[in-house]
């Protein structure tokens, strides 16, 4: 499904059934490609305490994790969990600040 950030801008963000933000960025890679969602939290959530931050105190959601549905961005539970998991094994210094993936030199 394809979408102008104009349209999803301010979309809510939903996790396990719950709104817990809502739009307000992308982080795009220098090719276009999607790497993570500012996400300004409006609700608290343990899962995600653990993601990063950007400069403006929005959560950064990786692309990978999030699914656009109809009227909402709805967080693959599965997918998050993973991805936590696989942050606790690398260690933080050797971690992307915006998709959390290993960062290998």
């Amino acid at each position: 499904m394809a979408a102008l950030f104009s349209e999803i801008e301010g979309i809510k963000v939903l996790y396990e059934g719950a709104v817990v933000g809502e739009l307000r960025d992308l982080v795009v890679k220098e090719n276009g490609d999607v790497i993570a969602l500012a996400i300004k939290l409006t609700g608290k959530n343990k899962m995600l305490q653990f993601l990063p931050r950007d400069s403006q105190g929005n959560l950064l959601l990786p692309a990978s994790v999030a699914v656009l549905r109809g009227d909402a961005i709805v967080i693959n539970k599965d997918r998050l969990r993973i991805l936590i998991a696989k942050r606790s094994v690398v260690a933080p210094e050797k971690r992307s600040a915006t998709t959390g993936e290993q960062v290998v030199h």
